[in-house]
């Protein structure tokens, strides 16, 4: 009787040490996989942000010149050279990198002859 509650004994041990090893293998497995994935999730957040196209126009935010506006801008044409594309630069023909409009009446003000009064409410001398 006594063999046999040893043999029992000796049985639960091997497999109670088998069961911490297994435990332990896969769970490093598991670790490992969860730190690959974490690692794929940020590459690839990283990667959706570097290619992101609010626009739509195929050409990524990164380098588009008018990236929140959606009209067909593929060409990037900017014919003032300050970085605004021509479809949403509200001076197209001058310089105006800031694109600062006071009156809000859609033209930059360096292009426009009263830039501090908005003429879709007043006169302004015009």
């Amino acid at each position: 009787m006594n063999r046999m509650i040893l043999i029992a004994l000796w049985a639960m041990v091997l497999n109670l040490s088998g069961c911490v090893l297994m435990m332990r293998g896969p769970a490093s497995d598991r670790e490992k996989a969860w730190e690959d994935y974490q690692a794929g999730q940020k590459q690839s957040a990283a990667e959706a942000e570097r290619n992101s196209d609010v626009d739509g126009d195929n050409i990524p935010d990164r380098i588009d010149n008018c990236p929140l506006v959606r009209t067909f801008n593929h060409d990037q044409r900017d014919f003032d050279k300050d970085g605004v594309g021509d479809v949403c630069d509200n001076c197209p023909e001058k310089p105006n990198s800031d694109q600062t409009d006071v009156d809000k009446d859609g033209s930059g003000d360096v292009c426009d002859p009263t830039p501090n009064c908005s003429h879709k409410l007043f006169n302004c001398g015009r």
